[in-house]
Formats: structure tokens, C-alpha cells, sequence
């Protein structure tokens, strides 16, 4: 690996290895974007948010602990990530490990609750002088109003089995990149994936590269076709959705079919799948908070979009009908406060601008 600075020369960094296990998991307790910004196959890019260190896992309902898993990861649809971090150099990153997070995998879905959760990251604020809300809000942005939606987010994932595991080592070698393809293609609530940080240091600069194993087109197709929703939409807004706002849900639901568009739970959310070309796109969700959000991440992907102008017109669009959209990057998925059940004006309005952006994306292939 070579490093260039500015108006510099080439330095060559070579391969080195992480000294202890310690060292390893610090670094990604300390640095959450290291497990990579990739969407794993789920329409946008994951953000992360450490609940704590060494979480531990259950046999039995009243049991305290039998296990100790390395890290416990949110992102910002509430999916528990369960985190086992090994070197190269330990024997037990291949099969031992495997069986090892099946065990933790399967009884922390039996066992832990979301109020579980929520107190371990809480100490682990209050343990480092930081503030559980702040975190939610600046790494997941989840604002304070979000703050109980979110949480009821996590409790239906939990509910449905949905997870997500991630082996992380600095090398992954075949025999694991084999055993976590075979499982996620087989896993229909859970994603299964392997990330390899490999190291480069000189002794006074590093960089790690990361590399994902496990996300084939196998185990995408797989959980599309049989990913039926663990609960039904109208389950979903029964459960999920916020009382003040679950009518208007229910008229963004129906509208959204108006369009043609199949609707699922996943994630915590409904998102709303089109067929363009020979894709299918989830291009909106309602989220339990009673938000509706614009997926510009796939969006990006379809030609009359492409480029960030056509997307900041398409909020601008938005915006200027009184819909305000939470900040974020051209490529994310803003969020939007659907208009009261009673305002015809707005909903109108919000048709209109809906049906332009359809109309828009079936008339050209997506890019490949």
C-alpha cells in the first residue's frame, strides 16, 4: 500500500497485523464507520451506533449472561448488528466462531428486549460522559421526537428475528467467506456478512482497508423472494406507527399502491417496491415515526436522476409544497412529515410531485 501526500512522495506502507484482539476491537468500538457505510443489499447506506462492548447474552428468560459478544451495533432502522471481531493469527476464526455467533444470534433473539438495549447504551453514555439522545440523533439521526419509535423499531426486529452478523477479522480466509455466503443465502430475516480489515502501517501512519464477504446476488434474490414480511402493513401501522399519525400512514400506504407499488414491512419500516426495468426498487418508505422517506440513494440509480442537480430539484420540488425534508446527503433518504389526514391541499400536491418522480424513473432503464 502506498500513501501520497500532497506535493509529496509515494510512502510505502507495509502489510502488518493488529498486536492484540484488544487493540482490534477498540478501534472499531471507537470507530463505527470502520464496519463500511454499505447498504448490505437493504437500499441505503447503513449508519452505526455502538451500544456497548462485551453485551451479554442469555440461555434462559431470567438468565444473567451465559455469553459475552464482542460489540452490539445499531443502525438506523434499529437493527440489533451483532459484532465478533477475531485476528488471523486465532484458530478459532473459522468454524468455532461460526457456531459461536449462531448461539448468540439465537438467543439473543429469544431473550433480549429493546429496554435492554436502550440501559446498556445508556450506561455506556453515561459511563463516558456523553448523552444516549445525542448519540441517537448525531450518528443514526434519530431526533429526540423519534426517540420512542425508534425504540418500538428495535423491539419489532427483535420480535422478527430480524438481525444482522458480522465476523471481522484482518484476514478472512475461504473456508469463513464460504460458511457466511452459505448462510445468508439460506437466512431469510437475518444477513449474515464477513469483513476483512486488512492492515497497512509504516509505524507512524495506518490505514485499514475493508472488504465485505457474503453479499452475493444468491442471497439477495433469496430475500426478496421469500422475505415475506413477519407482520402484515396493516399489522405493522396496528403496532408500529404512532396513533396521531397512523391515518395519515394509512393514506401514503394506499396512495403509494395507487402507483403500483407492492408494499412490505422490513426493517421497521413499509417500504414501497417498484418494478423499473428489470429491477426492483424500493423508492419510499413510512417510517413508525409517521414520516415518509425518499430513497435518493435509489433513486441515484436510475438515469432521469443520476445526477445530484436532478435530486436537489427533486427536494426542492418538496420543499416548496411544505413538506420540509430532514438534512442529509444527495444519496440518502431525507424524511418528511406526511400532511394531516384533513389537508386535501398538501396531499394534492404531494400526489402531483409523486407521480412526476414515477413517471420519470419508468420511463428510462435503470443505470447498470
Amino acid at each position: 500500500m502506498f500513501l501520497i501526500e500532497k506535493g509529496g512522495k509515494p510512502k510505502r506502507l507495509p502489510a502488518a497485523t493488529f498486536q492484540t484482539e484488544d487493540e482490534f476491537q477498540r478501534l472499531l468500538a471507537d470507530f463505527p464507520e470502520l464496519l463500511t457505510d454499505a447498504d448490505f443489499g437493504e437500499g441505503s447506506p447503513r449508519k452505526w451506533l455502538l451500544v456497548t462492548r462485551e453485551a451479554m447474552v442469555p440461555d434462559s428468560q431470567d438468565g444473567s449472561g451465559r455469553w459475552s459478544l464482542d460489540h452490539l451495533f445499531l443502525d438506523q432502522d434499529g437493527v440489533p448488528t451483532l459484532v465478533e471481531i477475531k485476528r488471523a493469527s486465532d484458530p478459532r476464526v473459522r468454524r468455532e466462531v461460526v457456531a459461536q455467533m449462531l448461539d448468540y444470534a439465537a438467543n439473543a433473539a429469544r431473550w433480549w428486549k429493546a429496554q435492554d438495549i436502550e440501559r446498556w447504551l445508556e450506561e455506556r453514555c453515561r459511563r463516558e460522559g456523553s448523552d444516549s439522545a445525542t448519540q441517537l440523533s448525531d450518528q443514526l439521526g434519530v431526533p429526540e421526537p423519534e426517540k420512542e419509535s425508534y425504540w418500538r423499531r428495535v423491539e419489532t426486529n427483535l420480535k422478527s428475528k430480524t438481525l444482522r452478523l458480522i465476523f471481522v477479522a484482518d484476514k478472512i480466509e475461504r473456508e469463513l467467506s464460504a460458511f457466511v455466503e452459505f448462510l445468508n443465502e439460506q437466512m431469510r430475516s437475518v444477513t449474515v456478512v464477513a469483513l476483512e480489515l486488512s492492515l497497512f502501517s509504516n509505524g507512524s501512519e495506518r490505514i485499514l482497508t475493508p472488504r465485505l464477504f457474503g453479499l452475493t446476488a444468491d442471497a439477495e434474490a433469496q430475500k426478496r423472494v421469500s422475505g415475506a414480511p413477519d407482520i402484515s402493513v396493516d399489522e405493522w401501522l396496528a403496532s408500529v406507527a404512532q396513533q396521531t399519525t397512523i391515518e395519515s400512514s394509512r393514506k401514503f400506504v394506499n396512495l403509494m399502491k395507487d402507483f403500483g407499488a407492492s408494499a412490505r414491512t422490513a426493517r421497521g419500516s413499509i417500504c414501497f417496491d417498484f418494478q423499473i426495468g428489470d429491477k426492483r426498487l424500493a423508492l419510499f418508505y413510512v417510517r413508525g415515526s409517521g414520516k415518509a422517506a425518499l430513497s435518493l440513494y435509489n433513486l441515484a440509480k436510475l438515469a432521469p436522476f443520476a445526477d445530484e442537480n436532478q435530486r436537489r430539484a427533486l427536494c426542492d420540488d418538496l420543499m416548496s409544497q411544505g413538506l420540509k425534508l430532514s438534512t442529509g446527503p444527495l444519496n440518502g433518504e431525507p424524511t418528511f412529515q406526511l400532511p394531516a389526514i384533513e389537508d386535501a391541499k398538501k396531499w394534492e400536491a404531494l400526489r402531483a410531485i409523486l407521480s412526476d418522480i414515477l413517471s420519470r424513473a419508468r420511463h428510462r432503464e435503470p443505470i447498470a
